[in-house]
């Protein structure tokens, strides 16, 4: 579906001329011609981009800016804001009313298309984390994003030297973030997210070995910097190389000898919708994560393990491969609530997670399914290799006595488990079938004796 854009403009050649250039990148135009038409166009339902004309007959631009941002906050409705003409005071004013761009006219139209795919990309994607953050909490899934305030880090990348060491200075007296230079893309590959800037600037310049538009394409492509705010920094006013820039990834363009007051608000502000960006995502990951853990063990749970299982049994089945599928169950564990109380309980489950998992390999799938039962699917196995994996899973968790705090004796705690594999049979069966097979077989280790293991009929035949 294409963006729906609002122009609002007195003049009717301006919207007639703008409409035909947006219409021709295939949006879909509205038009108004005053304040007050503008306001029963957002009452009808919010466009996905406003394009305000500085001067309407029944009220100023600024204070049309002003009455949109009350009902869409900052990072919703993107506004641009046109002018003849606009003084470094008059921008500032638009720009603080709630324009996230400002344009003079006349019009450069591919500086124009770039900062409108621009802002649409980022209001997109913000809107795609509050669905998805809207979602977890109507699930209980996630509480609200708490705030943060407080200095960022900001890194100059690229240019000569000189030039990015003055702005480095500049910047670290004016504003409170910490402003550093870096070297190459060295500072923003750290792996602790923590570590790496809040914003980057790209020095750009139109000499031919300048690079900078390969840095902002790398930046957005490798995954511990996508989601950094970049600004553009040009070395002097080019609107061909500001829409190259924003096309290729920066959020914001502007030229380096700009007012400082307006490139001081401009870096603000991308800092800003960098934090809230973060927070949402972070909201959502942890919505996720809690849709599919159990919060005691911090294993999988029953509504992650089925369907992978599933999808593990399909891919063994693909590719000729046999799958061990076992189900792990505490014996004796009633009798570890009764006399030590339900806190000792959970401590003794958490061990045997954590005895489990250090014991399998990476890719197996390990799931906490029931009150004390445990799922484990370890793929590329014999009969005979998942038969001794299973039996080192039970030496694993009864190797020694589990100290919990508080409990006046240690508790030796075992399991039983039950075993069945794919791969042996013409017709493979599902991962649901193993997990019926590896139930049965469960049983049969309880009537064994306990901290047993027992392959499954199917699996043995």
């Amino acid at each position: 579906m294409p963006g729906r854009v609002l122009i609002v403009d007195s003049v009717s050649t301006n919207r007639i001329v703008l409409r035909a250039r947006l219409a021709a990148a295939f949006f879909d135009v509205e038009q108004a011609a005053s304040g007050r038409d503008a306001i029963g166009h957002l009452n009808n339902g919010a466009p996905s981009l406003a394009i305000i004309a500085a001067d309407l007959p029944d009220m100023p631009g600024i204070a049309l800016c002003q009455r949109i941002r009350a009902r869409h906050p900052a990072g919703t409705l993107p506004i641009i804001m046109v002018a003849r003409t606009l003084d470094t005071c008059q921008r500032l004013d638009a720009l603080q009313a709630g324009a996230d761009v400002v344009l003079e006219r006349p019009l450069n139209e591919a500086l124009l298309l770039s900062r409108i795919r621009c802002l649409l990309r980022a209001t997109g994607g913000m809107e795609e984390l509050r669905l998805r953050e809207g979602s977890n909490r109507a699930l209980g899934l996630s509480e609200a994003a708490q705030g943060f305030h407080g200095p960022g880090r900001i890194a100059i990348i690229g240019g000569p030297e000189q030039r990015a060491n003055l702005l480095a200075g500049s910047l670290n007296d004016r504003l409170i973030h910490r402003v550093d230079r870096a070297q190459g893309l060295d500072l923003l590959r750290s792996s602790n997210r923590r570590g790496r800037p809040d914003l980057g600037i790209v020095l750009l310049s139109n000499a031919a070995d300048d690079n900078g538009m390969h840095v902002i394409a790398a930046l957005r492509a490798q995954p511990e910097t996508r989601n950094l705010a970049i600004m553009a920094l040009l070395a002097e006013d080019d609107d061909a190389l500001m829409a190259e820039a924003l096309d290729h990834g920066a959020n914001d363009a502007m030229a380096l000898a700009g007012p400082k007051a307006e490139l001081d608000l401009r870096l603000e502000r991308l800092i800003v919708g960098k934090r809230r960006a973060d927070r949402l995502r972070d909201t959502v990951h942890d919505g996720l994560r809690a849709a599919v853990t159990d919060p005691l063990t911090g294993l999988y749970n029953r509504r992650h393990a089925l369907p992978q299982l599933g999808r593990m049994a399909q891919e063994a089945c693909d590719h000729g491969e046999s799958l061990a599928v076992m189900i792990a169950d505490l014996d004796h564990f009633k009798s570890v609530n009764d006399r030590f109380g339900h806190a000792a309980g959970d401590a003794v489950l958490k061990k045997v997670a954590q005895r489990l998992r250090t014991a399998l390999r990476p890719g197996d799938l390990l799931a906490r399914i029931g009150g004390e039962e445990f799922l484990i699917a370890m793929p590329r196995l014999s009969c005979h290799d998942a038969q001794a994996a299973a039996r080192m899973l039970c030496r694993a968790v009864g190797k020694s006595p589990i100290p919990v705090a508080g409990c006046p004796a240690t508790i030796r705690q075992t399991v039983s488990v039950g075993l069945a594999m794919s791969g042996h049979t013409s017709a493979v069966p599902s991962g649901e079938a193993l997990l019926e097979q590896a139930d049965r077989a469960l049983y049969s280790a309880k009537s064994c004796g306990r901290n047993t293991v027992t392959l499954a009929e199917q699996s043995a035949a």
